[in-house]
């Protein structure tokens, strides 16, 4: 006889192992993107903050991999939609704005990327708490502080360096 709660137990392993997929497909396109944004970026900090992210992104998706070991599941990736269109928004960016604005424009349109991760990496903490892994929540969450301390260096380059350049521009 199964033990009460086995099959949501069960059912809560699926949709963490589809939940860990989707971020590591989000991390897989965004070491893609990276490297394009990067390309359109004009100013030097917005160009080192690109390429620290294509660095940034395969260590989480290298973390992913150890976090599918720990919990015995197969590493794989769930095609991420959102992240397609939140890179597909920031890539556009690139060629719509004049070139004064264009790193201010592409901070802000990373932006919703770093919240997308945020949030992706917080539910996968919890769950993984909820399912007792605990090595696993560690993993992820050093990843949610990535996102976090990316977030909050954007800000940073928005606030003190980009906006002010921005302001003085003529456009």
């Amino acid at each position: 006889m199964a033990r009460p709660g086995a099959s949501d137990a069960s059912g809560l392993r699926h949709f963490f192992i589809l939940h860990l997929r989707a971020m590591a497909d989000a991390d897989r396109q965004l070491a893609r993107a990276f490297p394009r944004l990067m390309r359109g970026a004009r100013h030097p900090k917005v160009r080192k903050f690109c390429r620290e992210g294509i660095s940034y992104s395969r260590n989480r998706l290298d973390r992913l991999d150890k976090v599918f070991g720990i919990v015995g599941a197969r590493p794989g990736f769930r095609h991420s939609t959102a992240m397609a269109r939140l890179v597909r928004d920031a890539e556009a960016v690139q060629k719509e704005k004049p070139s004064a604005l264009r790193d201010t424009a592409l901070i802000a349109a990373i932006q919703p990327i770093s919240h997308h991760g945020r949030a992706g990496y917080s539910t996968l903490q919890l769950l993984a708490s909820a399912l007792g892994e605990t090595r696993a929540h560690g993993l992820l969450h050093r990843s949610f502080r990535e996102k976090d301390e990316a977030a909050q260096e954007m800000n940073g380059l928005l606030r003190i360096t980009l906006l002010p350049q921005a302001r003085r521009s003529r456009l």
